[in-house]
């Protein structure tokens, strides 16, 4: 299970999906990969930037402002060793007025031993990372490893969760931006993103564990 329906504005022209280090095209099942960024506002507010790709046969330069994005969350490493989060889209259609939507429901393992804390404030979260296969035409398996969070409730279960456990989440896609500093004193900002686990099952049912360093 991996599906998801993004509606928001779309911030620039789609170009073509590429990896920033060596400035290859990304494919999916023979077809060149296009890319932008939506924008979704939160009911606070805050906008989260999510990075939707479409196959070649489903663009178009005539793309309308707003969208609605059907589709799969999707993750690979770049040739920088940077894990790139993206929406890899099914369809897309104008969303004229219909309101910003970010909805996600996703199953898959637990790969990597969950991390609990407390922020600042006191809230207690949980950092997880999921793996979800999907499978290209001729059948090929395409992981994708999923970074993952959840609050208060659903942290504190999550915490005692064994890496190989079955999980059915839903949430949203969401970003957050960082700074870094460099040696030198230079500070870059970053856009990150991540989901953000509103609902979260553990399922009873045999699965080979599957590690992710």
């Amino acid at each position: 299970m991996n599906k998801c329906i993004i509606i928001g504005k779309i911030e620039k022209a789609f170009q073509l999906f590429k990896d920033e280090g060596t400035q290859e095209h990304l494919m999916y099942n023979g077809s060149r990969l296009y890319a932008t960024t939506i924008d979704v506002t939160r009911v606070s507010g805050i906008v989260d930037k999510i990075t939707v790709a479409i196959p070649e046969k489903l663009y178009t330069e005539t793309i309308s402002e707003r969208i609605i994005v059907r589709g799969s969350l999707r993750t690979f490493n770049d040739s920088r060793h940077k894990l790139i989060l993206y929406v890899l889209a099914e369809s897309i259609s104008p969303a004229n007025d219909v309101h910003d939507t970010n909805l996600l429901t996703l199953s898959g393992n637990l790969c990597k031993k969950t991390v609990f804390r407390k922020t600042p404030l006191g809230r207690e979260i949980t950092e997880l990372l999921i793996a979800n296969n999907q499978y290209d035409n001729d059948g090929h398996s395409i992981p994708s490893y999923i970074p993952s969070i959840c609050w208060n409730a659903n942290a504190r279960a999550a915490e005692a969760y064994s890496v190989g456990d079955w999980l059915l989440v839903k949430g949203r896609i969401q970003s957050r931006v960082y700074e870094k500093t460099n040696d030198s004193g230079e500070s870059t900002e970053y856009t990150v993103n991540e989901l953000s686990i509103g609902r979260i099952i553990k399922h009873n049912r045999p699965i080979v564990s599957i590690t992710h360093d």
